[in-house]
């Protein structure tokens, strides 16, 4: 006697760690009934997101069936053969972060863009190009007044950060002077 099997299988499948396909659970329900589907974070965690090629993605909202036909969470679907139901994943920009540098008067000498928790190191010392005249390059100083010795150096960048030049007086050595320490 052939009974016919009225049981379709019903797979939750997310990404892993990795971003390669992982079952993370499996049902049986009768053909034809209809399913509401759970919602998505507490069926997949902890694959709420991944890392694949050096890009982050996570997880946004809703199921996708068969990988085609987007449903939300908590939505009723009504199941008609083997199905799958795929979470849906977008890529992550990365958070970025703006160094100013600029010189005394407020001009901008230059400007970078920094990924959250990068590093930033600017090793370079004002020229003579954008020193005012008659003073050289003392130190740099932050939007909150904190002095930094050059190079500027911040192990993890996690805000926006402006740094203005300090500019001293240059030392006047006159004829005088110089004589004076050529004969000692």
């Amino acid at each position: 006697v052939y009974a016919p099997n009225n049981n379709y299988t019903v797979r939750f499948i997310a990404k892993d760690f990795e971003g390669n396909y992982k079952v993370c659970s499996t049902i049986k329900i009768v053909k034809g009934n209809t399913l509401g589907l759970p919602d998505v974070y507490s069926e997949i965690y902890p694959y709420t997101e991944y890392t694949k090629d050096g890009k982050s993605y996570e997880y946004v909202s809703g199921w996708y069936k068969n990988n085609t036909d987007k449903y939300n969470d908590y939505a009723v679907a009504t199941i008609t053969e083997d199905t799958d139901f795929y979470v849906h994943y977008e890529e992550v920009e990365p958070t970025k972060y703006t160094i100013t540098i600029l010189n005394d008067d407020g001009s901008t000498i230059e400007t970078f863009e920094v990924e959250e928790n990068n590093s930033f190191n600017y090793s370079t010392i004002p020229t003579s190009k954008v020193n005012p005249s008659g003073k050289e390059f003392m130190e740099w100083i932050d939007e909150t007044g904190t002095s930094w010795n050059a190079p500027i150096s911040i192990d993890s960048v996690t805000q926006d950060k402006t740094f203005t030049a300090r500019y001293k007086d240059k030392a006047i050595v006159s004829e005088e002077n110089q004589r004076y320490h050529h004969k000692n």
